[in-house]
């Protein structure tokens, strides 16, 4: 047991560390990008070193995120095995607690229709009542976002097709974009929902952005992971997408 306490206490203390970073590396590519963004307006154009960091910063940003999410699961896990080690009753009846907790309740309850007023002060009896069942909860924990990525690559037969038979027609024709990339979204650590507009094009949703210059299926995932509960270790929803890109032979040929 002592062991498994030390483990825990090491875990913990990396997590926090980790949240730490993470926020830290969010906050130094949001800078730079930022800086893009406004050069971009005023029509100019970032010198190669900063755009370089701005690339690295993406990419170590990207990185954190997903230690964080692994360090989250590893004290859950290493909680779950103290608690077990300690009383295995205990654990199951726990486990049973926290389902009812985290499920909503539902109850036959009386409503009054025609509550009459108070008489000098005095309330006065129902004159009409109907049953509902509404459901409530219980008790209910937030389980906000923590970051969110949208990752984004050319489909397979798209890669076969450029490298192939139109590698056939234009002689050296290959990819151009950079695909695979990962990019996140600003903004949304303890969000609980996300309503944003994405655009994909050159500059665009940063300045690394080279925006849909290879024909064809442009497909991946949005990700996202959440912070997790008192009662919950954090989660990770997804939903793949895929948008067809077409170009004029013309557009193709330059």
């Amino acid at each position: 047991m002592a062991a498994l306490d030390e483990r825990l206490a090491t875990a913990t203390d990396a997590l926090e560390k980790q949240a730490t970073r993470s926020t830290s590396l969010e906050g130094a590519w949001k800078a730079l990008s930022d800086e893009a963004i406004k050069a971009e307006d005023k029509g100019k154009k970032l010198p190669p070193e900063k755009v370089e960091a701005l690339r690295d910063a993406d990419r170590r940003a990207m990185a954190a995120f997903g230690s964080h999410l692994s360090a989250a699961a590893l004290v859950r896990e290493l909680e779950l095995e103290r608690e077990r080690l300690r009383d295995p009753r205990a654990l199951v009846r726990r486990e049973k607690e926290i389902e009812a907790r985290e499920h909503k309740t539902q109850r036959l309850e009386k409503v009054c229709d025609d509550q009459p007023d108070p008489i000098n002060g005095t309330p006065q009896p129902c004159r009409a009542w109907h049953y509902e069942c509404p459901i409530r909860c219980a008790e209910c924990y937030d389980d906000p976002f923590a970051g969110i990525q949208v990752r984004m690559r050319l489909a397979d037969s798209t890669m076969e097709w450029i490298q192939g038979e139109l590698a056939s027609r234009y002689t050296g024709a290959q990819p151009k974009e950079g695909l695979p990339r990962t990019w996140q979204l600003a903004g949304v650590y303890g969000q609980m929902s996300v309503d944003q507009w994405w655009f994909y094009a050159p500059g665009k949703p940063d300045i690394l952005s080279n925006g849909p210059l290879d024909p064809g299926i442009h497909g991946g995932k949005i990700v996202g992971w959440t912070t997790g509960t008192p009662k919950s270790a954090p989660q990770v929803v997804e939903r793949a997408f895929s948008v067809p890109v077409f170009l004029m032979d013309t557009t193709i040929a330059k």
